[in-house]
């Protein structure tokens, strides 16, 4: 199996193109994963962990 290293910039070119499908997917280094949706509890935390940090 050959794998492709992608950069955030190559990333972010086949996210727009469409290649990288309808689902949520994330760049991890370099790497691509397909990640499941948040949900109510994952949505919440987030929420409060990025107040705190930028406030």
């Amino acid at each position: 199996m050959v794998k492709h290293r992608f950069t955030v910039e190559d990333y972010h070119k086949a996210y727009a193109a469409g290649a990288l499908g309808q689902g949520r997917v994330e760049l991890i280094n370099g790497e691509v994963y397909m990640v499941s949706p948040m949900g109510h509890k994952h949505r919440r935390y987030m929420g409060a962990l990025n107040y705190e940090i930028v406030t």
